[in-house]
């Protein structure tokens, strides 16, 4: 009988060590000091200047250094993951100033190489309605800068990726 009392305390113990957490608006962001143009993608090769959690795709770093970084020669790295919306058909365009690539699901496009600020197209993509994975490289050499993703759904108008299409986890974890 004192089983019967000691296995479900044993089970509710198991149980109760699987907490959820939540999904957090955003993208983890990283920010490296560069030392070459176009710089290596890759978080391993030059320091960090520092990290944030960033709520959308939309940034100009004109005259504002981020924490330790530079106002120039500085490569910036997103990721985490994308909503996208039930749709028919849906593009994107990226902008960066100087360089800045994307990877959607399996999907990349952008420059990376030295540019003003200036659009790419995706093109049509086949991407099913859900939660899907982002990636993104930018980096800026000097001059103006900018990074911003927009998206075209269902031939509507072009607009900003909204903030709460962006999260840092795909689902909840357990």
């Amino acid at each position: 009988s004192r089983w019967l009392i000691f296995l479900p305390v044993a089970l509710l113990a198991l149980w109760s060590t699987v907490a959820k957490a939540d999904v957090q608006q955003g993208l983890n962001t990283s920010y490296y000091t560069i030392d070459e143009i176009p710089p290596f993608q890759s978080d391993g090769v030059y320091p960090l200047c520092g990290s944030e959690i960033e709520n959308n795709i939309n940034r100009s770093y004109d005259g504002e250094p981020f924490q330790d970084c530079t106002n120039d020669l500085f490569m910036v790295h997103m990721t985490g993951f994308i909503t996208i919306p039930e749709h028919d058909t849906i593009e994107f365009w990226l902008a960066s100033d100087d360089g800045g690539e994307i990877t959607i699901g399996n999907n990349t496009f952008g420059v990376w190489n030295d540019q003003g600020c200036s659009a790419t197209l995706s093109g049509e993509l086949n991407l099913q309605a859900g939660v899907v994975p982002l990636n993104l490289f930018m980096y800026e050499n000097g001059g103006g800068t900018c990074i911003m993703l927009a998206w075209k759904i269902d031939n509507n108008d072009w607009e900003i990726v909204p903030e709460w299409a962006f999260t840092t986890e795909s689902t909840p974890q357990t």
